[in-house]
């Protein structure tokens, strides 16, 4: 499936703060390639809930990165996004993704 890609001004975010682990990442990744195509994880954009503890990113820093973002809808929520990882997601990966989210802890 073919989808579009997530506006370059657009800011997006994902559930948690706490910095997250290799394996964690590799595994949501390869899961939804399974499911949609495409090997990443979720974000969301629009309003984030209140009093949720949520890290934000911009599309065009995650772009700039290597990590492109789409726009992929689920049933009932449109604001739904899959931010692109490489196949083979390394320590540095990691680390970068981590620091890109504010996921410093």
């Amino acid at each position: 499936m073919q989808y579009e890609k997530a506006p370059i001004n657009e800011t997006i975010w994902r559930w948690g703060i706490h910095q997250e682990k290799l394996e964690v990442l590799q595994e949501s990744s390869q899961e939804a390639l399974e499911v949609i195509g495409l090997h990443g994880v979720t974000a969301f954009a629009g309003e984030i809930p209140s009093d949720a503890k949520v890290s934000n990113a911009r599309v065009k820093d995650l772009v700039a990165l290597g990590f492109p973002v789409y726009i992929t809808p689920l049933d009932a929520t449109p604001e739904h996004r899959t931010v692109e990882l490489p196949k083979s997601i390394t320590a540095e990966t990691v680390e970068i993704w981590n620091n890109v989210w504010k996921r410093m802890d």
